[in-house]
Order: C-alpha cells, then structure tokens, then sequence
C-alpha cells in the first residue's frame, strides 16, 4: 500500500522522528556540557587525584640531578632522544613525565599556600597550559579562557625548588618538549649537564611536521574528547585507588619512585 504525504501515519511517523531526534540531540548536547563542567571545575578531583609523589630523599641545594638535558622543540626528535637514553641505561623523562612527577608537585604546592588561594593548581586543564606565552601583565591584551596558573608559578620559581623537586625523582635525563621555557631553570640548576642539541632539522621540515601532526592531533583529540571526558562524570579514581593494593601498589610505587618513565614502556613516538 502506498501512502500519500498527507495521510495522518505519515505526519505521526515524521513527527515522532522529529520529537526523538530533537530529545536525544539536546539530552546528548547537556550530558557533554555537563561532563566538561565536571572535569573543568574539578568536581572530582579530591578522588581522581593521588597525593603521592617523588618521595627521594633531595640532592643538596641547587643539584637537581639531570645528567643531560635534551634540547629541543616538539617534532625535533625528543621522544625519540628520550627513549634511547632510556636503552642506554639512564632515566629519561620526556615533557610528560615531567609534568607529572616534577611540575604537577610544584604547582600544586604554590597554588595550596593561603596567600595564593589555598587550592589545588587547574594545571590539570588543557587549556590552561600556555607555557609559551607570557603571562598577563606582558601581554595585557591577551584573552585566555582560564587562569594561567603554570606562568604565574614558573614567574615566582625558586631554583632550589625545582632542582629540589626533579632530584626527589632521580631523573638522569630531560626533554622539556612544549614546556621549552624551563631550559634555563633547569640548566642552572644541573650542573655538569650535557646538553643534545635537536637541530638537525631544516626549518621548513620542522614547521611541515609540526603542521602535519597538528592537524591530525587536534582532530582526533576533538573527536575522543567526547569519549575520555565520561571519565569525569564520576569519580572512578576511588575504584583505582582501592584496587591498585589489590595489584601490587603499582601506581602508589610509580609515583613515590618516579619510574619506570613512560617513554620507555610506550617508545612509539606521536
């Protein structure tokens, strides 16, 4: 039986559609919208975070311990440096664990005095990671969506703090990859380092990879967004806390030991 466009099933039908698609559409938009207020406010954190960290005893004042320092912008090599010095025998950190074991500390540590608010540091948040820029008071006309905690920290850095805190985690090695203004804190801090200089690369061919994976990192960062950020809806890192003794301590002994370094369990460069 054919029906014409008119007949009274067809409108139900369409109508129907219509009212489901709108319903589902705006229940998925405001679970999305809810999920990132959730993990950007930090709803969650208190049972997400771990208040473990680098627990060695520190070097004496100013030694951080970095034997050598990897020098370089992204897309010059790092990961790639980082992982064979990890075959070499050493411990090398690459910019993630670094922010992790060393800056994460530290940051949290500033922000947590009275005087600066007594909270815990957003660096946790994407967005608020501009190490590149500068802060507020250099470039007034800049708008930025969150406040820029890791400058206003890295502004009021102690030297004996940093070498302090990257000593506690017995780093042997460095690649401070998109966190690049740190290379003179940390230079001056680590003495006798050697530093590898990545600059084999041609101008033009750095800025072509560094093009080429922007765009694809970004793309996909945009589309797993929607997947990671149910992670934050709620607080699951209360189950990881109760099952890691359940599994030999091995987050606990990763972050009061500062190793193994991710780069060399996962040597497959991004």
């Amino acid at each position: 039986l054919t029906r014409h466009p008119g007949d009274p099933l067809n409108t139900s039908a369409m109508a129907c559609g219509a009212w489901c698609f709108c319903t589902y559409f705006w229940l998925i938009f405001g679970y999305f919208n809810l999920i990132n207020y959730i993990k950007f406010s930090g709803v969650w954190r208190w049972a997400n975070e771990w208040d473990q960290s680098c627990a060695h005893e520190p070097l004496p004042a100013n030694q951080s311990g970095i034997k050598v320092l990897i020098a370089g912008w992204a897309k010059s090599g790092t990961w790639t440096m980082s992982h064979a010095l990890g075959e070499l025998g050493l411990r090398a950190y690459h910019s993630q664990e670094f922010l992790a074991h060393v800056w994460t500390p530290l940051a949290d540590e500033y922000w947590m005095r009275p005087e600066n608010g007594g909270r815990r540091s957003k660096t946790v948040v994407h967005s608020t990671f501009y190490f590149n820029l500068h802060d507020k008071e250099t470039l007034p006309d800049q708008l930025l969506p969150w406040p820029m905690d890791d400058a206003s920290v890295l502004k009021n850095l102690k030297p004996e703090a940093l070498a302090s805190a990257t000593s506690r985690c017995r780093a042997d090695a460095v690649a401070l990859d998109g966190v690049e203004l740190l290379h003179s804190p940390m230079l001056d801090v680590s003495p006798d380092v050697k530093v590898i200089l990545l600059d084999w690369r041609t101008f033009e061919s750095w800025k072509r990879s560094l093009d080429n994976q922007s765009t694809c990192m970004m793309t996909w960062m945009f589309i797993m967004e929607f997947f990671y950020s149910s992670l934050h809806f709620l607080p699951w890192g209360l189950l990881v806390k109760l099952v890691d003794p359940l599994l030999n301590n091995d987050i606990e002994k990763l972050l009061t030991t500062g190793g193994p370094p991710f780069i060399q369990q996962c040597p497959l460069g991004v």
